[in-house]
């Protein structure tokens, strides 16, 4: 499915959830098609803060893998956001989602 989202000309925004284990790898060809067609992945930190330990243990697993194909966390393709559908318990400062982006190598 990642894959065929890769082919469309509809879409410019891609949400993976990243709660359990992906059914896929995701590789650096893969970023570089999303790059070229203007696509962006969307990576949503309220799942981090789920109060399930195996939510948790998945989201960071598969965001480490996310950010390793991108090559550091292409500033160009990834997309932090909240998810959050409440906001009282979903959102974050500004410098608190800096620091996921450092805490996965993507720089300040």
């Amino acid at each position: 499915m990642f894959q065929l989202a890769l082919q469309t000309d509809f879409l410019d925004l891609i949400t993976l959830d990243f709660s359990s284990r992906l059914e896929f790898r995701i590789k650096r060809p893969q970023i570089g098609i999303a790059l070229d067609r203007g696509i962006h992945l969307e990576l949503c930190y309220s799942q981090l803060l789920s109060p399930s330990p195996s939510s948790r243990r998945s989201f960071i697993f598969n965001a480490a893998a996310l950010t390793e194909a991108s090559a550091g966390g292409n500033k160009r393709v990834l997309v932090f956001s909240s998810g959050a559908r409440d906001p009282v318990e979903g959102l974050r400062g500004a410098e608190d989602v800096a620091a996921l982006g450092v805490l996965w190598g993507m720089g300040r």
